[in-house]
């Protein structure tokens, strides 16, 4: 079992031995507590048994070292991140922009996702087609680039999930195409009125409007994609979307308050 141990500091670097196999969570943090805690271990379990590594403490045992973490810290709303490496499952103060109203996306010319890839499924630490995706976007001025896979359809941003309104329907791309099983991604599936199908780079200039998911933001809407023209923000749609991750966010509060 890995063993726990708090750090001050966001800033720790992960020897080369370890890697390969190390993975993380970042996690919201609203009124003291982490968000959707349970959701991000049951991730990074499903990582850590494909990675073969010791498993994790028990989820109480997390939760309390969060909050002790929070506390040394006097974080009350933010982020944490959870970062198993070797023997040890860090516990590191994470700081959190704010969440953009909306935001600015492009597609990717320089990343290629490969669908049948299990890392595409995990969180690991060494994440090269997602440093490549942010670099991509900062270049180009958008908040996050949308990758391609080898089928030359739509798959996810190097830190979001991608959705698309169209004709009253949500569409997002499903996890065989090479997705991330996100945290918000979950719950917006979980209220049952969204379609996963592959999704091509002309859904995207078509679509009446999209929005990006994670766990720190929630549901943000994209103004505009890069190459494609502007894209409704108040679509009401995306306005129930943002309301059931409140109420979700809401109710696993009062789960552990």
């Amino acid at each position: 079992m890995l063993e726990l141990t708090i750090h001050a500091s966001e800033n720790m670097r992960v020897s080369p031995t370890e890697m390969d196999t190390a993975l993380f969570e970042t996690i919201r943090v609203s009124e003291g507590q982490p968000i959707f805690l349970d959701r991000h271990l049951n991730r990074m379990a499903v990582g850590l048994l494909f990675m073969k590594t010791e498993s994790l403490p028990p989820a109480e045992s997390v939760r309390t070292a969060i909050i002790r973490s929070l506390a040394l810290t006097g974080t009350v709303g933010g982020a944490i991140k959870l970062m198993a490496a070797g023997p040890l499952l860090h516990v590191l103060p994470r700081k959190a922009a704010p969440v953009p109203a909306a935001v600015v996306i492009g597609i990717s010319k320089s990343v290629l996702r490969q669908s049948a890839s299990p890392l595409a499924k995990l969180k690991p630490v060494a994440r090269s087609w997602s440093d490549a995706l942010r670099a991509e976007a900062a270049q180009t001025g958008a908040f996050d680039c949308i990758a391609l896979n080898e089928h030359e359809n739509l798959t996810e941003g190097g830190r979001t999930n991608l959705f698309l309104v169209q004709s009253g329907e949500i569409m997002t791309p499903p996890l065989a195409d090479g997705c991330l099983p996100g945290i918000s991604r979950s719950i917006v599936l979980e209220t049952g009125k969204v379609m996963e199908q592959p999704l091509k780079p002309k859904d995207l200039a078509q679509c009446e409007a999209a929005f990006l998911t994670n766990a720190l933001i929630g549901a943000v809407p994209v103004s505009k994609v890069l190459g494609m023209g502007r894209k409704n923000l108040h679509h009401p749609l995306i306005l129930e979307v943002k309301r059931e991750i409140t109420r979700a966010v809401v109710e696993d509060l009062r789960l552990f308050s």
